[in-house]
């Protein structure tokens, strides 16, 4: 059998400001990327104002600190499922995500796990790790590159649109019934 490793990182200090995107690693070798444009962003941003999103907490400032997490988490899940689509087998897979959300690590691997078992039905909590990169592997250099928009370094790397719809639908937290 073989395992597919993954990393996950980004760019930028908060998905919220210009010049962020997510970086996603396919054995060390493949890098794939969503730079969020700011129009997508800008009706997120809109929505979870408008409480579409149902996340509750006890303030705003958690919230939306949550909010951050969904919509980061949500755009690796959907690069993941882009370069795993297509295969003929489901492989294994290994995750490492960047501790850039430390102490929220949790929420991050129930949401990569949960979306994820659906298109890898192989894969095991376990496997799904926190992770700090050093600052010359081969995802923090693409990070590093794609923030700096560096045309001669990134010629090979695959920029990845997402829908809006699919962000939406992973970002909202189903009300328990």
């Amino acid at each position: 059998m073989t395992i597919i490793f993954i990393q996950i990182d980004k760019t930028g200090d908060d998905i919220l400001n210009q010049g962020y995107s997510v970086i996603v690693a396919k054995n060390l070798k493949k890098i794939y990327y969503y730079r969020i444009p700011n129009k997508i962003k800008e009706k997120l941003i809109g929505e979870f104002h408008q409480g579409v999103f149902n996340i509750d907490t006890t303030s705003k400032t958690k919230s939306k600190l949550r909010f951050k997490i969904r919509f980061h988490t949500a755009c690796a899940i959907l690069i993941i499922k882009e370069i795993i689509k297509g295969q003929e087998k489901k492989e294994d897979i290994a995750l490492n995500v960047c501790n850039d959300f430390d102490s929220h690590i949790h929420e991050i691997k129930e949401m990569l796990y949960s979306n994820l078992t659906k298109y890898i039905p192989k894969i095991k909590r376990e496997k799904i790790n926190r992770a700090k990169f050093s600052r010359d592997s081969s995802i923090s250099v693409a990070s590093r590159n794609i923030f700096n928009k560096r045309k001669k370094e990134t010629k090979n790397y695959k920029h990845i649109n997402l829908d809006i719809q699919e962000l939406r639908n992973i970002i909202e937290k189903k009300k328990k019934r």
